[in-house]
């Protein structure tokens, strides 16, 4: 009877609009940089933002020259851009017999070819240019992975995923000539159907990037283009009542608290590992910390840990990462990237940093100092602290976690 008493409890603290809640000292003497009351986890110094390169070259007696487009660290299913020039001072011509063109296609280039992994024969026709035109001073550059192709290959993975790493892909070429003493120049064009002027398209939408585009002389102009992807907000669901909004907002969320073994998921109260109460989310060198299956099961993924090479492999429908015991590196679907904390062994369970896996599987990761507390959220619905829904829900996760010993009395 007690137990179902209990049961019973922790339903009616979801069903309640608001509770008081009695703050529990979980404290570890860590502290972290806070902008605000709250910030992204591990707002980390290594830098793997998607790089976006448009080089013009040098002009040749006759003023020829190409616009060549290198992209760097990124994992990408199609670029999309729109780049405006100047048509007294440049002209796009035939690749073949520089003579100037309407047909956008007649110039373009795709420089690297892609090779079969098992036979090394050549595979040219990786990507596609379909699509891609031009008018009146604006180029409409179109990139997209071809999908008859044989993949996987040195370019593309097994997720169909075009791989550019931090030694750059060259993704296109424009065959170009200079009209004018006047110096060249390229911007990017923001419309309603090129979001910044630059889209660089992986399995999850649109990703941040940094476009820089070079010149001859050394000149260099840079542009950050933010990711637009649609996103969702509690304070959008005001037809529905409170309870049914706190539960829809519950979905697909993690919170996690620094040094408590006790967690919510999907609204259900949990231990962070039932077998061991031990294990708890820590701060290291200000990254936080958090059990890797836990957090990789949770976000509907496979875990698997390889002894042999101390590799630990996720995968979801869309990525596959890689990390490595005590490594400051890991690979997201084939493409090496950057720790700042390397995953290690506690308590006989693998701890990662937070952020790297959440974002890396396309989710938001968000910090409230006055709880000490980890929100992992889909990357399209992030946690918003100030709307109504996401108050009352919190100060009943906090009183949930306080009740966390009882996380498995019903099955008992």
């Amino acid at each position: 009877m007690v137990k179902k008493l209990l049961a019973m409890m922790l339903v009616l603290v979801m069903a309640c609009s608001c509770v008081a809640f009695a703050d529990e000292a979980v404290l570890d003497g860590t502290t972290e940089e806070i902008q605000g009351d709250v910030m992204l986890i591990s707002a980390a110094p290594v830098d793997n933002t998607p790089k976006v390169v448009l080089e013009a070259t040098e002009p040749d007696a006759d003023g020829y020259f190409t616009l060549d487009i290198t992209l760097y660290n990124a994992t990408y299913k199609g670029i999309i851009s729109a780049i405006s020039y100047d048509e007294a001072v440049v002209a796009v011509v035939n690749k073949e017999t520089k003579e100037a063109t309407t047909d956008l296609l007649e110039a373009l280039t795709c420089p690297t070819v892609a090779k079969d992994l098992e036979t090394g024969e050549e595979i040219a026709d990786w990507q596609s240019f379909n699509g891609s035109k031009m008018a009146n001073g604006t180029i409409a550059l179109m990139t997209i992975l071809n999908t008859k192709c044989k993949y996987p290959n040195s370019i593309i993975s097994d997720k169909f995923q075009a791989l550019a790493d931090e030694n750059g892909l060259a993704v296109a070429k424009i065959a170009m000539k200079k009209l004018s003493d006047a110096p060249v120049e390229f911007k990017l064009v923001d419309d309603k159907t090129i979001t910044g002027g630059m889209m660089v398209i992986n399995s999850y939408g649109m990703q941040d990037c940094t476009v820089e585009f070079k010149y001859p002389d050394g000149k260099t102009d840079s542009v950050n283009v933010e990711g637009v992807n649609s996103t969702l907000s509690s304070d959008k669901t005001e037809g529905s009542d409170m309870l049914t909004r706190k539960q829809l907002r519950a979905e697909n969320v993690v919170f996690l608290q620094i040094n408590n073994y006790g967690t919510v998921a999907n609204g259900t109260l949990k231990w962070v590992d039932k077998n061991n109460k031990e294990v708890r989310p820590y701060i290291k060198n200000d990254r936080t910390m958090v059990p890797l299956r836990y957090i990789a099961e949770e976000l509907k993924c496979k875990v698997d840990y390889v002894e042999e090479t101390r590799e630990i492999l996720i995968e979801s429908g869309r990525t596959k990462l890689v990390f490595q015991i005590d490594s400051l590196t890991y690979t997201n679907d084939g493409l090496k990237k950057s720790l700042d904390a390397a995953p290690e062994i506690v308590e006989d369970r693998t701890f990662v940093p937070l952020r790297a896996v959440s974002e890396a599987l396309n989710c938001d990761v968000q910090w409230l100092e006055g709880q000490r507390m980890v929100i992992v959220s889909p990357a399209n619905y992030p946690w918003a602290k100030d709307n109504e829904v996401e108050k009352q829900l919190m100060s009943e996760i906090m009183l949930m976690l306080t009740l966390r010993d009882y996380a498995y009395a019903s099955a008992q």
